[in-house]
């Protein structure tokens, strides 16, 4: 185990170091964060693959998805009469979620920013809740996996470690968010809460969850980050010849969003302008999918980058001061 520990120690400073151009240094004062990472070949946005994946863009659902992963939905899990679990396999249910705009982790995603910002866990969970209900995105919603047993069970309070790739890693994203924008916003690191306690937590508050099949397929896969608004990538769709994981950007990094975060976060964020919200969150989903191991041609300064960048930049993108 310790052996394991400071593997991933070492690992953790180099993407700390790998990923400090996300802090505001002097380069990105000269424009905007997104096109100076594609003018040094560190995002993908001109090229045929950036072309195949607009072609393959649908119109999203309304709400906030269940997170990044590359995954197919097998089931949905709801809160059915008196509270009880109900699962459905209906197409529509699973279409539902599969389209709604992706955000790491998904509502985790959100409890883990808040707890960025100060909280603890519960505290966060129930800022989580009202910034869905201020946005107008519905029930929150998280995933996990079906390689653990009866869903049911474990949602019913066991203590088997659930299946969700962020969840699993989000100490150490946080961790190594702390490293790169330690100059720009302090954050906390997050409390020793059990992975399946926080997924039981959510699910209590109202949560849906989905459960996502198959394997990770990080290896072979493209991350999207998408800025075309309104529009998402269907990735159980995509899962078979062509994995991706996507952020939809235009849905959780604007104005909006920025400003109801901003009145349930407090002081922390009360100077946070919408560039670093922008690169917070850019950070979170790069950091996580390198922690996965889906940034296998991710380098700066080179060529074929699998960060594929969509969109309207001039639109969209916030500027650095």
């Amino acid at each position: 185990m310790e052996g394991k520990k400071i593997t991933e120690r070492i690992k953790d400073k180099a993407v700390a170091f790998k990923m400090r151009f996300l802090s505001n240094n002097r380069f990105l004062r000269r424009g905007s964060l997104v096109d100076n990472l594609i003018n040094r070949g560190v995002l993908d946005s001109e090229s045929e693959r950036g072309g195949f994946y607009k072609e393959k863009l649908v119109d999203a659902n309304p709400g906030m998805g269940y997170c990044m992963d590359e995954r197919k939905i097998g089931t949905v899990v709801k809160h059915g009469e008196d509270n009880q679990v109900a699962t459905t396999t209906e197409r529509k249910d699973i279409q539902e979620a599969m389209l709604r705009p992706a955000f790491p982790g998904g509502a985790l995603g959100w409890v883990t920013m808040f707890e960025m910002m100060g909280y603890e866990t519960d505290e966060a969970i129930e800022k989580t809740k009202q910034l869905y209900e201020e946005m107008g995105w519905g029930k929150m919603v998280i995933h996990m996996d079906d390689h653990h047993g009866d869903i049911k069970a474990l949602l019913e309070g066991g203590d088997d470690v659930l299946g969700c790739g962020f969840l699993g890693i989000r100490k150490r994203v946080v961790k190594i968010m702390k490293k790169v924008f330690g100059k720009d916003i302090d954050i906390s690191t997050l409390s020793d809460t059990k992975k399946s306690e926080v997924i039981h937590k959510l699910f209590k508050a109202g949560a849906e969850v989905v459960v996502l099949t198959g394997n990770h397929k990080a290896d072979e896969a493209h991350l999207v980050i998408n800025h075309e608004k309104g529009k998402t990538l269907d990735v159980g769709d995509l899962y078979d010849e062509n994995p991706t994981f996507r952020w939809d950007a235009w849905a959780t990094a604007n104005d909006e969003v920025l400003t109801a975060f901003k009145e349930l976060a407090g002081d922390r964020a009360k100077d946070m302008d919408l560039d670093l919200f922008y690169r917070l969150q850019l950070g979170m989903n790069l950091i996580t999918a390198e922690l996965l191991g889906a940034l296998h041609k991710f380098k700066r300064f080179s060529q074929g980058s699998n960060v594929v960048f969509i969109g309207n930049r001039e639109q969209s993108l916030p500027t650095a001061n």
